[in-house]
């Protein structure tokens, strides 16, 4: 696929292993893996997600996070990225800053579709792809 210009190929978000108790993790595994080189324990990532979003007053259940709930995109990327500063390869530690970021997330449901979150003008673009709300899958460069 071409986005902007650029070919892409779909990747495979993990969402973890029940066995593991891990749920719904795919897309902190898709922004992780359009990041490169990466290593991060997508657990630790969730339960900074849980700590931020865990206890959500009123109707914005979207936002909330637990142990098995899917992730928002919208709601979710830019502490995603703060805990990849915090939780990733040593030499990455503290350098991810939403604004260095522009998040397009396509609509795999509906070609043509999709968000584009963060600094449109940011150096580093991050492309997923959105099944149904409840999956997501990186696009690689190729």
């Amino acid at each position: 696929m071409l986005v902007d210009g650029v070919a892409y190929r779909r990747g495979y978000g993990f969402p973890g292993d029940s066995f593991n108790e891990e749920f719904n993790n795919c897309l902190i595994d898709s922004l992780r893996q359009c990041l490169g080189d990466l290593q991060c324990d997508r657990k630790l990532v969730r339960r900074d997600l849980q700590d931020e979003f865990g206890c959500i007053n009123g109707q914005d259940h979207r936002r909330q996070v637990t142990d098995i709930s899917y992730l928002d995109v919208e709601c979710h990327w830019q502490a995603i990225l703060r805990s990849f500063g915090r939780h990733g390869s040593s030499d990455q530690i503290g350098t991810f800053d939403p604004n260095d970021y522009c998040v397009v997330a396509l609509c795999g449901d509906r070609p043509g579709h999709g968000t584009v979150l963060g600094n449109l003008h940011a150096p580093r673009r991050l492309v997923i792809i959105n099944w149904g709300d409840v999956h997501f899958d990186p696009c690689l460069p190729r």
